[in-house]
């Protein structure tokens, strides 16, 4: 019926919104090799991007650290213009290395879901660039680069807010729109909300799937 060609139609439409996010474009950057995948807004691609994706560890270093977990650690970077926040994927060990070398990483899964959340309208974190190290096929740590949010997280807000009614209908929006397309998230806790002024951004992409069909959502969203 209609509604179905309606379906079908957003979908590839969407499909083909999202396979253009990792390949080089009008509005991609990519750069790949046997070593590194990489990935960028080319009208965020500049000579202090390209030195941060060359050696994103040192910027990590040198930048304010925002979590330093097993998985994965956040730093804020200040360039000349702008603000950043780089989340790289550690390995944890060889066995951790070797189970993750043959999936997507979680940084491409960032990535992809950033762009479908844009797609959707869904206000998410804005991403400027995404690196994989790789060994061929295999992947190993990877990055996600985004541009820095200002704002408290849900729960430092919450608590000290006396009658925080408009921010929470603002958050039970925000998880409408992901339930009326099908997205759980995997890790929804008040940490991963940011409170911008514009609104709630989810900033925790990685663990985020769209469900083919109802049931399986329903089940993830319970």
């Amino acid at each position: 019926g209609l509604h179905e060609q309606i379906i079908q139609s957003r979908e590839s439409r969407k499909k083909y919104y999202l396979d253009k996010a990792f390949r080089d474009c009008t509005r991609f950057t990519c750069k790949s090799s046997f070593s590194r995948f990489m990935v960028c807004e080319r009208t965020e691609y500049n000579d202090e991007i390209e030195a941060l994706l060359d050696d994103p560890d040192r910027y990590i270093e040198d930048g304010e650290l925002l979590k330093d977990g097993n998985s994965a650690t956040v730093a804020l970077v200040h360039l000349p213009n702008k603000s950043l926040v780089i989340k790289r994927y550690n390995i944890k060990n060889g066995f951790h290395g070797l189970t993750r070398a043959f999936q997507k990483s979680r940084a491409w899964k960032s990535w992809f879901n950033a762009f479908n959340m844009e797609f959707l309208g869904i206000r998410s974190l804005k991403p400027i660039a995404m690196l994989e190290h790789r060994m061929g096929p295999f992947r190993n740590k990877a990055y996600f680069i985004t541009e820095y949010v200002e704002g408290p997280d849900a729960l430092k807000l919450l608590s000290r807010l006396k009658n925080p009614s408009s921010e929470l209908v603002a958050l039970a929006d925000l998880l409408r729109h992901l339930s009326e397309s099908n997205i759980s998230h995997g890790d929804l806790k008040a940490s991963n909300f940011l409170m911008a002024e514009e609104g709630p951004v989810i900033i925790d992409l990685d663990a985020m799937r769209e469900h083919k069909n109802k049931e399986s959502f329903q089940r993830a969203f319970n």
